[in-house]
């Protein structure tokens, strides 16, 4: 259910940029231009930079020490968020596999919001349920 928050919220904000693109113009309004661009625009790419460092992470890794050791924890990073995924729901998650498991989980639905926003989907607006109203005495 959170995952699939994230994935509407993101998706429906790309969408409200993409309408709204004149309000990243420096020419109108450049500050309130570049906290835009600095806080949604940079934080929707970071997963995508991310994905493209670990595609190049896994060539360099080839023959350079560095890139063997990023590759390394990028991997058990990776792993603590598969477990994660597949903890039993009633039991508590230890922070040290909850941490990772939020990091990835968050960049994957940033990643499929980019996906979906892309293709046009349309993400609907939430309405709060109707209610009865309670009449008090």
């Amino acid at each position: 259910a959170e995952y699939r928050r994230k994935v509407r919220t993101m998706a429906r904000g790309m969408e409200t940029l993409w309408f709204k693109r004149h309000l990243l113009s420096p020419v109108r309004n450049a500050a309130f231009a570049w906290m835009l661009a600095s806080h949604k625009v940079c934080r929707w790419l970071t997963p995508w930079l991310l994905a493209l460092g670990v595609v190049l992470t896994s060539i360099f890794c080839l023959d350079q020490g560095w890139a063997q050791l990023l590759a390394g924890v990028s991997l058990v990073g990776l792993a603590l968020a598969f477990i994660g995924w597949s903890w039993p729901p009633r039991r508590p998650l230890p922070k040290f596999i909850a941490v990772p498991t939020f990091i990835v989980t968050g960049n994957i639905a940033a990643i499929n919001a980019g996906f979906k926003a892309l293709r046009g989907e349309l993400n609907p607006i939430w309405e709060p349920t109707r209610r009865k109203t309670v009449e008090t005495t």
